[in-house]
């Protein structure tokens, strides 16, 4: 990208995408000016922070970075990216959050999760629990963490990656639930499977 000043200055008040993946950048510069920025790509770069980011946004791409910590997320926000960072804690998440991938960071815990929320993706943290899981998910990918247990699950979940866990036991499972991986915990039987379960992997389990 060479000068990400003279790139930003050059886009119109009002652009709705900003794409500057893999430009080599350590840092964004001020965006508030972008009054109907809905999506900004990010992602691989050398970023250790993020500048405020406008109200409207909606998705942010900022994977594959160096970021230790995410600021005040907007209100409207649906897509929140933020895999392959060295985020130790996730902020606020807000309410109309839709699907959210923070696989491959140093993450103990989550926050609450938006009950709007259809998609959690949070593989390879560090993971001990899960907080209360929202009605509306149906993906749930929490494998190669901590856990010791699961929350309840919610009735519209299809699918359900909990492998490489501290697992001794799994929840009572949705009749909705299409795909079950577990592999790799301390489980010595399983509950009763549901009628729609399309693929099962339970190996190397105690």
């Amino acid at each position: 990208m060479g000068d990400i000043e003279k790139y930003s200055n050059s886009l119109p008040d009002d652009v709705n995408e900003i794409d500057v993946s893999n430009k080599n950048l350590d840092y964004l510069p001020d965006l508030s000016r972008f009054k109907k920025l809905s999506k900004l790509y990010c992602d691989r770069n050398k970023l250790r922070s993020l500048p405020v980011l406008p109200e409207k946004l909606e998705n942010l791409y900022c994977e594959c970075n160096n970021l230790t910590s995410l600021s005040i997320l907007p209100e409207n926000l649906i897509v929140l990216g933020c895999s392959s960072n060295n985020l130790r804690s996730l902020p606020i998440l807000p309410e109309n959050l839709k699907e959210l991938y923070c696989d491959y960071n140093k993450l103990s815990s989550l926050p609450d999760l938006p009950k709007n929320l259809k998609m959690l993706i949070c593989y390879d943290n560090k993971l001990i629990s899960l907080p209360v899981l929202p009605e509306n998910l149906t993906r749930l990918y929490c494998y190669n963490n901590k856990l010791t247990s699961l929350p309840v699950l919610p009735k519209n979940l299809k699918e359900l990656y909990c492998g490489y866990n501290k697992l001794s036991s799994l929840p009572i499972l949705p009749k909705k639930l299409e795909r079950l991986d577990c592999d790799h915990n301390n489980l010595t039987s399983l509950p009763v499977l549901p009628k729609n379960l399309k693929s099962l992997y339970c190996f190397n389990n105690e």
